[in-house]
């Protein structure tokens, strides 16, 4: 609902390009979320800015704001692009956004846009909610794959999130995941 507000006051002539991310994932709510079944995909920040910049596009936190605050900011006709409600707070999201000219070689796809190399990858993480077994088969396929394009140092994990006796999904470590 945000990115659509936010997305309907860019002009025609542009497409824009979002992706989202976050410092925060070993929690059960971003797992539950946004990757049941799935994978955590870490990025070498500094080559993933790099990447970004390169296209002229911009990675930037999301600023979250009250309801009161953000409908304001929509009768402003103000830019949306990195701004959220406050509910949402817990995603601790960034955004990668690039602004192209629609006659330009472009996609809304900024996975495309972006040149992302296999190197700007440091480690795959497989979701939690696997059985163990699961996990070695995944591990084993996307070794499988790394090893076919060339990247075998990116390291391939296995949540540990369910095995500890502390879920970290409180508000208490955050600023530890900002470091």
């Amino acid at each position: 609902h945000d990115l659509d507000n936010a997305l309907n006051e860019i002009p025609f002539d542009e497409i824009v390009g979002i992706a989202c991310l976050t410092r925060r994932w070993e929690t059960s709510f971003h797992w539950d979320l946004f990757a049941k079944h799935g994978v955590r995909l870490a990025f070498d920040t500094n080559r993933l800015v790099n990447r970004v910049h390169s296209v002229g596009g911009k990675i930037e936190k999301v600023n979250y704001v009250s309801t009161a605050e953000y409908i304001e900011k929509i009768e402003q006709k103000e830019d949306l692009l990195f701004v959220k409600r406050s509910q949402y707070k817990p995603e601790r999201e960034w955004r990668i956004v690039c602004r192209v000219p629609a006659g330009q070689m472009a996609t809304k796809n900024v996975v495309k846009y972006v040149p992302f190399e296999w190197d700007d990858l440091v480690k795959i993480t497989i979701s939690p909610h696997f059985e163990i077994s699961d996990y070695h088969f995944y591990k084993a396929m996307i070794l499988k794959m790394l090893k076919v394009v060339g990247a075998e140092k990116i390291r391939v994990l296995h949540s540990s999130l369910f095995e500890s006796n502390k879920i970290r999904n409180a508000e208490g470590d955050f600023e530890e995941d900002e470091k």
